[in-house]
Order: C-alpha cells, then sequence, then structure tokens
C-alpha cells in the first residue's frame, strides 16, 4: 500500500508517518522542510503528485504559521487552491484521500484559519465519490507531537499520537481494502 502524506515534516505528518512505516505502510513524505519522514523536499504540486505511486493520501501541509491573526486571507486562498490542485491530481487515482481541518474553526469562525477548514471540508465533501476516488475530512484536535507537552492555554480537545493514527486509519479503512498496491 502506497501512502502519500504533505506536511511529512510537522508535528501530525511525521506522527502519522512514524506509525504507518511500523505497520508496513510504503511512505513517501513530501514537505517544503526536511524532516525525519520526508522524502521529497519540495511543494505537493499535481506534476510531483503525478509521479508517485499514492493508494492513499494525507494532505497535512499548511502553508505557514497559524497563530491567531497570523493567517491572512491570502494565505487562506492559496491553500484552498493547493487542495483544489490536490484533489484534481489524484481523485482517479487514489483510493482514498483524507484533508485535514480542525476543531479550532469553532472558535473564531470568521478568522481566515477557519473559512478555509470549513472549505477543505466542503472540498472533501463535493469531492467524495469522483472518479471513484473517497475523500474523507478530520478535524483533528491538538496535536502538541509525539514528546512534546501539551500547551495547557489550548482550547481544543487534546488527543494523543497512538490515539490520532487509530482514528484516522478507521476513517479510511474500508477504503484501504479496497485498494490495490
Amino acid at each position: 500500500m502506497n501512502v502519500v502524506i504533505t506536511g511529512s515534516s510537522g508535528r501530525v505528518g511525521s506522527a502519522i508517518a512514524r506509525r504507518l512505516k511500523r505497520d508496513g505502510y510504503n511512505v513517501t513524505g513530501i514537505d517544503i522542510v526536511a524532516g525525519e519522514h520526508t522524502n521529497i523536499v519540495a511543494e505537493a504540486t499535481p506534476r510531483l503528485l503525478a509521479s508517485v505511486p499514492c493508494n492513499l493520501l494525507f494532505h497535512f501541509a499548511s502553508g505557514g504559521a497559524l497563530a491567531p491573526g497570523s493567517f491572512t486571507q491570502e494565505a487562506a486562498c492559496a491553500e484552498f487552491e493547493a487542495a483544489v490542485a490536490i484533489l484534481e491530481a489524484l481523485c482517479g487515482r487514489a483510493g482514498a484521500l483524507l484533508l485535514a481541518a480542525s476543531p479550532w474553526i469553532e472558535h473564531r469562525p470568521a478568522a481566515p484559519y477557519a473559512r478555509l477548514k470549513r472549505s477543505v471540508e466542503a472540498l472533501a465533501d463535493l469531492y467524495d465519490g469522483y472518479r471513484g476516488t473517497r475523500v474523507r475530512s478530520d478535524r483533528i484536535g491538538y496535536f502538541p507531537g509525539d514528546g512534546n507537552e501539551p500547551d495547557p492555554a489550548h482550547s481544543a480537545r487534546l488527543v494523543g499520537g497512538d490515539e490520532l493514527y487509530v482514528r484516522l486509519i478507521a476513517l479510511v479503512q474500508q477504503d484501504l481494502r479496497s485498494c490495490t498496491n
């Protein structure tokens, strides 16, 4: 099973990549930042994605700082366009795609980041089944990263790496069974 992870150097992407590799999946990590689980240091463009074997994609890439007030409308629009490009490149090639959303969107619903993540959820719904590909989204929760202490001021529900992995795999499990190597 070939799994591609965008944002593979980040907290969520690296944690999921580590667990997928442990469980025997062939993982290709793509990120603009080098990291332990990043095979390709580059932006996840449609051209690049077309060259990588992919049965399942986890899209965790984020274009920049997500601190309240630091995420602009321009950044949100660029990330939306990137998500559409990834969907167009992989629908029909991959059996399943998972796009990351966030519970943070409930706290500041008018913020550009929140509007982006709601749009990503709507994209997942719109593209689900397109060209035979299952598309899902998940409001991941607050994951500080393996081995990191959580910020006690963070208001979203804290999730551990193993819990997150089990939940995301369960979300796409049926889709994984239908994929071929």
